[in-house]
C-alpha cells in the first residue's frame, strides 16, 4: 500500500526544465513532508486527495524566482515619492525612468517588496532589463 509520502513523491515526479529552480525546490518540498510525515498522516483523506502538491511546488518556484529580482530592482530605485496625507499615492521612481505606484509603502524595502508581489515575472524581467 502506498503511503502518503509515496503519493506526494509520485505526484511531484516531473522534471520540468523551464521552471526556475525546480529540482532544488522539489527536494525541499519532499524533505519538508518527510520531516512532517506524522502530521501528514493526521490530515483527512478527502483533504489530502484534493490538495495539489504540484501546484504548491510551482508556486514556491515562482516565489523564488520573484525574490531573485529583489536585488536587481533595489539597485534601480532612484527615489521613493511619499505623500504624507495620501499614502495611497506613493510612487517609486527607477533609474530607467519608470514610475511604479507603491501605495502605503514608506521605505524603499517595502516598495521593492510591493513591486515584486504585484508584478508578474514577465513584467519584472522587462523592468530589470531596461
Amino acid at each position: 500500500m502506498n503511503t502518503r509520502l509515496d503519493i506526494i513523491k509520485k505526484e511531484l515526479n516531473h522534471n520540468i526544465q523551464a521552471v526556475y529552480k525546480f529540482k532544488e525546490t522539489k527536494k525541499e518540498v519532499i524533505e519538508f513532508y518527510t520531516n512532517n510525515e506524522s502530521k501528514l498522516n493526521l490530515v483527512k483523506k478527502e483533504t489530502f486527495d484534493n490538495y495539489s502538491f504540484l501546484t504548491e511546488l510551482l508556486e514556491k518556484c515562482e516565489t523564488k524566482q520573484k525574490q531573485s529580482f529583489s536585488k536587481k530592482i533595489l539597485n534601480k530605485v532612484v527615489k521613493l515619492e511619499r505623500h504624507r496625507y495620501a499614502p495611497n499615492m506613493n510612487k517609486t521612481h527607477l533609474s530607467n525612468n519608470e514610475t511604479i505606484k507603491t501605495p502605503e509603502c514608506t521605505n524603499i524595502n517595502q516598495a521593492v517588496a510591493h513591486i515584486i508581489k504585484t508584478l508578474s515575472i514577465n513584467q519584472l524581467e522587462k523592468l530589470t532589463l531596461k
